[in-house]
């Protein structure tokens, strides 16, 4: 059999996300898309008009920004108004003579006919008799009034965009019914183990907790996919098979394995993967600490094997299967390519693990407070954790790549990337914040 194939960081990222299949399109429909999973936009919309007045308006309309009196002129201080109607959102305008001194009371939100300058504010008058007001304060031309952009005037917005709630509420208001969106992802999420369980306390001897399937599930429904459990199986190849298989027929895009990819004799997740039909494309990383990592391809099913070392699967999850997952829902190369990002980090404090300068190593990346202002109590000085995710100066700080834990928090505003020889981290990543993408 041939030695595993191992690939760089970067290369694995490379992979990752251009060996995409073809990215099939819906329509979504944005008044029934409240609680649906995060989509991103097919292709852009480039012909909505600017966001002063309403979204959904032509171009040149023009609103009233407030409840007021329309005039055709700018008025002065102490100059009395004759009011000769009123005009509310429908816009029905009555015939009106523009004489000097004449006012159409308008309610916010009101189109404006073509002979209105300014909308002098409710606050700015003072009733002095019946359909009658007096101004307090000078309003100059243009004052009061939303819109009127010509039609060049555009909001443009990408292929690859987020279709947020937020930008839901904008496209529907601007006369949008649905847009083109690429489909959702079925991620099936299997743990390979003879001595996993989920079954919770007490646990035998010869059984240990599912540490990595215990967050991948809720990780990945956070992150806008539908998951599909697929439970827990022994490390024989053919337990393997039998669920890959099966995820075919369930149609499940993407299946994300856990464990099994150490040295032992039990073992043997690559090996059954590469008994089937099944195109490996790499099975190792040159990552010191996170050396267990493999993508393949099955029956046109992407399949991802993590470590079932919770921290090392951490990393490989933040750094390839999101960014993965991401390409594969059509999100914007923005929202996912950390290969483009330099480090932010000015004389960052970097204490680098152990091992050779051949390989790449990983840092995880937080930020620390700066130190509290002096106070009279060493006591008050709370403890250095409590300024972990602050918005103090930026600092990264090493786990120990042969333990599964590190008191530091994995992730905790992203992971920072130092590639071989004595060099300063080369790429710094963020993992977008579930919901705010």
């Amino acid at each position: 059999m041939p030695p595993p194939k191992s690939v760089s960081p970067l290369e694995a990222l490379r992979i990752v996300t251009t060996e995409l299949p073809s990215l099939r399109v819906e329509s979504l429909a944005l008044d029934s898309a409240a609680g649906s999973r995060r989509r991103y936009l097919a292709q852009g919309i480039e012909s909505l008009p600017p966001r002063s007045g309403f979204p959904a308006d032509p171009p040149n309309l023009r609103r009233a920004v407030s409840d007021g009196y329309a005039v055709s002129r700018a008025v002065e201080s102490s100059h009395e108004l004759e009011v000769l109607g009123y005009v509310d959102v429908t816009g029905s305008w009555p015939q009106i003579d523009w004489r000097k001194g004449v006012a159409v009371r308008v309610e916010c939100g009101a189109p404006l006919v073509e002979d209105v300058a300014c909308v002098v504010p409710v606050a700015a008058v003072t009733v002095v008799g019946t359909q009658r007001v007096r101004v307090a304060r000078p309003v100059d031309g243009g004052e009061g009034i939303a819109g009127g952009h010509p039609a060049e005037r555009c909001q443009v917005i990408a292929a690859g965009a987020s279709v947020s709630p937020r930008l839901r509420a904008f496209l529907f208001a601007s006369g949008i019914q649905s847009v083109n969106v690429f489909c959702g992802l079925r991620v099936g999420v299997l743990s390979i183990g003879d001595e996993l369980t989920d079954s919770g306390p007490p646990y035998h001897a010869d059984e240990r907790p599912d540490g990595t399937g215990l967050w991948l599930s809720e990780t990945l429904e956070r992150d806008g996919l539908t998951v599909v459990p697929l439970g827990i199986v022994s490390d024989e190849p053919g337990a393997i098979r039998d669920v890959l298989l099966r995820s075919r027929s369930r149609k499940i895009d993407v299946v994300v394995l856990a464990g099994g990819l150490g040295d032992g004799i039990s073992d043997r997740t690559a090996e059954a993967l590469k008994l089937f039909d099944t195109r490996l494309f790499f099975e190792r990383l040159e990552l010191d600490g996170c050396e267990r990592f493999l993508f393949a391809k099955s029956n046109g099913i992407d399949v991802f094997g993590l470590s079932g070392m919770p921290l090392a699967a951490t990393v490989a999850y933040d750094l390839w299967v999101r960014p993965a997952l991401l390409a594969r829902l059509g999100a914007g190369r923005a929202l996912w390519d950390w290969s483009r990002v330099s480090l932010p980090l000015e004389n960052p404090a970097v204490c680098r693990p152990s091992g050779s300068d051949d390989t790449w190593r990983i840092l995880a990346a937080c930020r620390v407070a700066p130190p509290p202002s002096p106070s009279p109590s060493p006591s008050a000085h709370p403890p250095p954790s409590a300024h972990l995710d602050s918005d103090g100066p930026p600092c990264v700080r090493a786990w120990e790549p042969a333990s599964p834990f590190t008191p530091w928090v994995p992730g905790a505003t992203g992971w920072a990337l130092i590639p071989p020889g004595a060099g300063p981290p080369a790429r710094v990543y963020n993992p977008p914040i579930a919901g705010l993408r």
